[in-house]
């Protein structure tokens, strides 16, 4: 017995790399290897806009706002684009220099995205503005992750660590 059923389909430019669907399931966003942004009407599938090669190198990671509609990318540009996903358009781009931007997470509640960044971890509102930089880990950070109280996890070659989301102090 079939449990998925094809709906629609669409071939993006390169492999694609990571996306998500909007908190109410009307868009869904698709980026692609070679820095392609595609956002999709998760209903029909139709191309609601796609911007080609936005980040120079490529799109590593992508984190979809849990209530607004909104996302944003991290590149081998070491940049961070927040978007809005109804104008096409960049709310703001943050740019770190020369690492790649390997992880976004946006928290439960909205109002803080992490970004990690070779060996830090980034806070910052949900306008962009930084909040803070944790101090250099042991090794690259490979993953994040919040939890319901804002806590933010880092791990790394050898050690996991617990933040304050808000305030950056390192609890364990």
């Amino acid at each position: 017995k079939k449990v998925l059923k094809s709906k629609w389909n669409f071939s993006v430019d390169d492999c694609a790399i990571s996306g998500g669907w909007s908190y109410d399931g009307e868009y869904l966003i698709i980026t692609d290897a070679i820095g392609g942004v595609y956002v999709f009407n998760g209903d029909s599938g139709k191309v609601i806009w796609l911007k080609k090669q936005a980040h120079d190198g490529g799109i590593l990671s992508t984190a979809v706002h849990p209530i607004n509609k909104k996302f944003a990318t991290g590149g081998q540009d070491g940049k961070i684009f927040i978007w809005n996903i109804n104008k096409n358009l960049i709310e703001k781009v943050i740019d770190l220099g020369s690492g790649w931007i390997e992880n976004l997470s946006w928290s439960q509640d909205g109002k803080f995205l992490a970004a990690s960044c070779s060996r830090y971890l980034y806070i910052y509102n949900e306008i962009g503005e930084q909040v803070w930089r944790s101090d250099e880990h042991i090794s690259t950070v490979s993953k994040i992750a919040w939890s319901a109280n804002n806590e933010i996890a880092t791990s790394c070659y050898g050690r996991v660590s617990f933040f304050d989301g808000i305030t950056g102090k390192l609890s364990q």
